[in-house]
């Protein structure tokens, strides 16, 4: 694999198709993003091997990373006054797994929580009125990944229960 020149620039472009977040490149669909890799030839390729046994040191390779790229996505506007009435309506623990984290961490991580959208924004058909009660739930990041699993979301009390059920088969 070379190495990468200073001054080229990369746009990858993120577009919707389908629901399924999808990236696209020089024309080509790649769905699968979770399981794939920038590469210096710029192409996304999906890693081959996996590695079997815990411990076990992947082959030799010169493995570079720090190369710049461009990204162009579109955002969506949160208000913060409803991200502040939803933690003051439901806490800063997480409504998953109960995770709080100044309790954990102290007074650094006070107030500290992720802030999660029932129904995504993305699915909305434009600005719309949020109800912090109802359509925002503290969740903290572990959670919050696990509900963005899959297009559209999992639903809170469908992790929650995964969560449970995994905790009493470990019992």
């Amino acid at each position: 694999m070379g190495t990468i020149a200073s001054g080229r620039r990369r746009r990858l472009r993120f577009a919707p198709l389908s629901n399924r977040p999808v990236a696209q490149h020089g024309g080509r669909t790649i769905s699968n993003l979770r399981n794939c890799y920038w590469e210096d030839t710029l192409r996304f390729r999906i890693p081959v091997g996996t590695i079997t046994n815990p411990g076990e040191a992947p082959p030799k390779e010169v493995l570079i990373e720090g190369g710049k790229m461009q990204f162009t996505v579109d955002a969506y506007e949160r208000n913060w006054k409803a991200r502040q009435a939803c933690i003051v309506f439901h806490g800063t623990a997480c409504a998953i797994c109960g995770f709080d984290f100044s309790k954990v961490y102290g007074e650094i991580a006070k107030d500290f929580i992720h802030v999660h959208h029932v129904k995504a924004i993305s699915e909305q058909d434009g600005p719309y009125e949020v109800d912090p009660q109802k359509d925002l739930v503290p969740v903290c990041p572990n959670c919050h990944a696990v509900l963005h699993m899959k297009t559209p979301c999992h639903e809170v009390d469908e992790v929650k229960s995964l969560l449970r059920s995994t905790n009493r088969d470990r019992s």
